[in-house]
């Protein structure tokens, strides 16, 4: 869009040069000054003077209508000339656009010259370039060992809670199994005594003398069943533990 619109700025700049600007009325006069960011509430004379200085610049002096128009700037603040105020603009613009503008758009009057410097510009603007890409391959490089390291973090971090979620699992067996083995002694244990109360209760029963030595046998056998079911308790005990 604004190329556009310098581009037909600079060929209304030719057609009023072929044309005459003394041609031009005073409504002609202000609107060009007012399409090329000139002041215009002067003279018409003034104005007539602007547009002249302008056209000058722009065709005779080859100055590019993006620089004519910044240089409006200078000449409304410090009613400069309008070389001092592209002199000026020159001043006040970064080294690289200053750069540009002479090699791209500022004529030569030695064309080998103006080809050797367009040369060493095209060279300085692929050193650039090449500059840019290594930044942009630095860059990538470090994103790709930050991503990297993020990774093995998080890697790393999914293992520790694995491996800990394991010893939960592992305590718990534990813990259960720990609880097996009470409640089996306890049931052994139970059944100790369920035999002793059973022995007893025969050894009420038995009132004749005969059977005296019935329950004498019956008794030693129970109590031989009992160390045994100890010994049975006691070995499982050590080998669980």
């Amino acid at each position: 869009m604004l190329r556009k619109r310098l581009q037909w700025i600079k060929k209304d700049d030719k057609l009023i040069q072929g044309e005459g600007v003394e041609s031009l009325s005073e409504a002609e006069l202000r609107q060009g000054c007012r399409e090329r960011g000139m002041l215009g509430v002067l003279s018409v004379e003034e104005i007539r003077q602007q547009l002249q200085d302008w056209i000058d610049l722009s065709l005779n002096h080859r100055v590019p209508s993006s620089l004519l128009i910044l240089s409006r700037a200078f000449i409304v603040s410090g009613k400069l000339k309008p070389e001092d105020a592209v002199r000026a603009t020159l001043s006040s613009l970064p080294d690289e656009v200053v750069d540009t503008i002479f090699v791209t758009a500022l004529p030569s009057e030695d064309p080998v010259s103006e080809r050797r410097r367009k040369l060493e510009y095209l060279k300085m603007q692929e050193e650039l370039i090449k500059e840019e890409e290594e930044k942009e391959k630095e860059e990538l490089e470090r994103m790709k060992e930050s991503k990297a390291r993020e990774a093995k973090e998080q890697a790393r971090a999914r293992s520790l809670e694995k491996r800990e979620h394991l010893c939960e699992i592992s305590r718990a067996l534990a813990v259960l199994a720990s609880a097996y083995s009470v409640s089996c002694e306890r049931e052994e244990f139970l059944g100790l005594v369920n035999k002793e109360i059973e022995f007893y209760n025969s050894m009420v029963e038995k009132k004749r003398p005969d059977g005296e030595k019935d329950v004498i046998k019956a008794y030693r056998a129970a109590r031989e069943g009992i160390d045994h079911s100890s010994e049975v308790s006691e070995s499982d005990a050590v080998l669980s533990t």
